[in-house]
């Protein structure tokens, strides 16, 4: 390995890794990678938002793309406790974008459960390009567009 090559490989292995990288899921909320990688803090507090497995829903159109999962909800639990993406990570690569969706689901009680669709739209820097999407909840991360 030449020397110009031996600090990459490093770094890569550092962000396969996990250490140390923060992203921002939205205005007031950010999730950290390494020992706190499912918990994510808004405003200093744990909201509850856990890494969820998703897949792509239609075709992703130029640099959006809507991503979403079946979730079991319980609807005499009340609105407020309704199950939602609440952010997305972004990691972009050379050849591919691993996104990291972020969901909030509230304890259910002994009730009728429906499954319903929880669905979010995804803006993509730069756009696809041709490049491949991977769910980045689970390791080793899975390949979601195209199949």
């Amino acid at each position: 390995m030449s020397k110009r090559r031996a600090p990459l490989f490093i770094w890569s292995l550092l962000f396969l890794s996990g250490v140390g990288l923060t992203a921002p899921l939205d205005a007031v909320s950010q999730a950290t990678y390494g020992e706190s990688a499912y918990q994510v803090m808004v405003r200093g507090q744990d909201n509850g938002a856990r890494p969820t497995p998703w897949f792509v829903l239609g075709r992703p159109m130029g640099s959006r793309v809507r991503i979403g999962r079946n979730v079991a909800w319980c609807p005499e639990s009340g609105k407020g406790t309704r199950p939602r993406i609440t952010g997305v990570q972004q990691a972009d690569h050379r050849h591919s974008v691993v996104l990291t969706a972020f969901m909030v689901r509230h304890p259910m009680g002994n009730c009728a459960a429906v499954e319903i669709l929880v669905e979010r739209v995804v803006h993509i820097r730069g756009g696809l390009r041709g490049r491949p999407l991977y769910d980045g909840s689970q390791s080793p991360s899975v390949r979601r567009w195209p199949k």
